[in-house]
């Protein structure tokens, strides 16, 4: 009942916030370079490709950039820039996370579409695997570099499907993301994280994959929806 109480709660931040505001113009240190990130991908999940798609269909005439089903992802953590960390010392974080993983392969459910005046996405309940993950892959960077900056997130964990590229008053569009925030979530299961090279073109994000951490086995616990 928390995580639904969060949900209606983003929901009206969401409306709360009067207007859309351009993601892409936005400062961010991958605006002049390459970042090494802790991801968790989509590739093999047809129901959230299937919700993503359905949302997608809906917003494609709104003042969004629709991210591709290829392009679905879970940001967990900035391990540094290709300026502050070589590739080598970044494996050697990979090395300890494979050798210790944080939690074992888990199921989480993705949905209640919400968001913020840069980007739209579906929340993921519950978030306590996912704030395991973060914890463990700081842990690992401290180790080898310890200039590692954690970057503490106030936002829940959320899998974007939008960005907003343009300034538009929100109750244009509330009517829309409030139908899609009703559709049933899906169940998504995680058996990996992926360590990735991330760049950022006005539009869209791309990454190069480095290495991918599988989970071990973990307890079939079913998440609330």
């Amino acid at each position: 009942m928390h995580e639904l109480t969060h949900a209606a709660d983003a929901l009206m931040r969401f409306r709360a916030c009067r207007s859309t505001s351009d993601h892409w113009s936005k400062p961010s240190a991958l605006s002049s370079g390459f970042g090494f990130y802790w991801f968790l991908t989509f590739e093999d999940n047809p129901e959230l490709h299937d919700l993503a798609t359905r949302c997608a269909e809906q917003l494609s005439d709104l003042p969004y950039d629709v991210v591709t089903q290829r392009g679905l992802h879970l940001t967990i953590d900035r391990i540094g820039m290709t300026s502050e960390i070589s590739l080598d010392a970044v494996h050697d974080i990979a090395d300890i996370v494979e050798a210790m993983p944080p939690v074992g392969a888990f199921e989480v459910h993705a949905g209640w579409l919400s968001g913020t005046s840069g980007a739209l996405g579906l929340l993921v309940n519950p978030r306590n695997p996912i704030d395991s993950i973060v914890e463990g892959v700081r842990a690992a960077a401290k180790l080898i570099f310890p200039a590692a900056i954690s970057e503490e997130s106030t936002s829940y964990p959320h899998i974007t499907i939008a960005y907003a590229n343009a300034r538009r008053d929100v109750e244009d569009l509330y009517h829309v993301v409030e139908s899609l925030h009703r559709l049933p979530p899906v169940k998504v299961t995680v058996n990996s994280i992926d360590l990735v090279k991330l760049s950022r073109r006005r539009g869209h994000y791309s990454w190069t994959s480095l290495r991918r951490i599988t989970l071990p086995p973990g307890n079939s616990v079913e998440p609330s929806a």
